[in-house]
């Protein structure tokens, strides 16, 4: 069976195409917080919540499953068959 290989290019499910996403301290924080019936907190907490010592970390960071370009490549492995079923609809179509 003859196999073929299809790259897709399509927009970072992680990211949704932004090319960032926010850090994971940011995130662990308010998903803490938001529990707790929010409030006001120190940043000592802040820092405490976030597992850091000295400074808070940027709230968004480059995507790292697409490195920032906002996309991603899909390979997608078809039989020749299936190919053949894919693009026939755009062969009849040329043929008008």
């Amino acid at each position: 069976m003859v196999q073929i290989v299809i790259k897709r290019v399509c927009l970072c499910p992680a990211c949704d195409g932004a090319g960032i996403v926010q850090h994971h301290a940011w995130q662990r924080l308010w998903e803490s917080s938001a529990g707790g019936g929010g409030g006001i907190i120190t940043h000592k907490e802040m820092l405490e919540r976030m597992d850091s010592t000295d400074s808070l970390p940027p709230m968004e960071v480059v995507c790292a499953n697409c490195n920032g370009t906002k996309n991603v490549i899909i390979n997608e492995v078809v039989d020749i068959e299936t190919m053949a079923e894919m693009i026939k609809p755009y062969l009849n179509k040329n043929k008008d």
